[in-house]
């Protein structure tokens, strides 16, 4: 369909961070209902390092939910959001910064996405 293919229409997804320390994140996951009726499958998050050029490299797995629930146009679902940061990541090089990569998968495998940049995680090496 050329509105799916477009991305119009489709159900967004937002991590709404409300706070951030050197060893966790806390917010939530706003879900945001499309044009038509949609089957949500999961929710998935991931920890990634961007460099310098936009090189993305997964760091850790964050959340995945397996949800089968439905969402009806123009509904409004929040999703509490906790993650304690592993102890063990490497201190950032100049031009690097930590995000977390949020995918909203529904109906035939179509994907919403997300990306928000942690600010607190870690300083330069």
């Amino acid at each position: 369909m050329l509105l799916d293919f477009l991305r119009i229409g489709r159900p967004k997804i937002d991590l709404i961070l409300d706070s951030q320390n050197p060893t966790g994140v806390k917010g939530t996951f706003s879900l945001y209902g499309g044009w038509t009726e949609h089957r949500i499958q999961r929710l998935e998050c991931d920890l990634i390092k961007v460099s310098r050029g936009g090189k993305l490299e997964f760091v850790a797995p964050v959340v995945t939910r397996l949800m089968a629930q439905r969402i009806q146009p123009k509904e409004y679902i929040e999703v509490p959001f906790n993650y304690q940061l592993p102890t063990e990541l490497p201190p950032l090089q100049k031009g690097e910064v930590y995000k977390l990569q949020t995918r909203l998968i529904v109906d035939k495998n179509m994907k919403c996405t997300d990306t928000d940049e942690l600010a607190a995680v870690h300083p330069l090496f």
